[in-house]
């Protein structure tokens, strides 16, 4: 566990299974929002070069308890949690999936 892709899944299998582990929630995959990444400087490993793929889905049946003790899902209002995330690409990736959505 750890998020990622696990050895050759695709984008949208690995999506599927980090709901189920996660969140404990079957989900599907309605589009793709976009790709980007950036350079970053994280205190716990350095420098280093993530590139993420977005996608917009809808959670469906609640199938499991999480198995991560850690995760919890909570609703958040996209007001709240607007300019809020931990890089930029992933504010980004929000406001492109609320634009289209409305």
């Amino acid at each position: 566990m750890g998020g990622g892709l696990d050895g050759d899944e695709s984008d949208e299998v690995c999506i599927e299974r980090e709901c189920r582990e996660e969140a404990g929630y079957n989900v599907v995959i309605k589009r793709k929002i976009g790709s980007a990444e950036t350079y970053y400087k994280a205190p716990e490993i350095g420098y280093f070069h993530p590139i993420q793929t977005y996608y917009a889905g809808e959670l469906l049946e609640k199938v499991q308890e999480p198995m991560e003790e850690d995760h919890k899902l909570v609703w958040i209002r996209f007001e709240d949690l607007k300019g809020k995330m931990y890089m930029e690409m992933q504010n980004w990736a929000i406001e492109e999936g609320w634009k289209r959505q409305v």
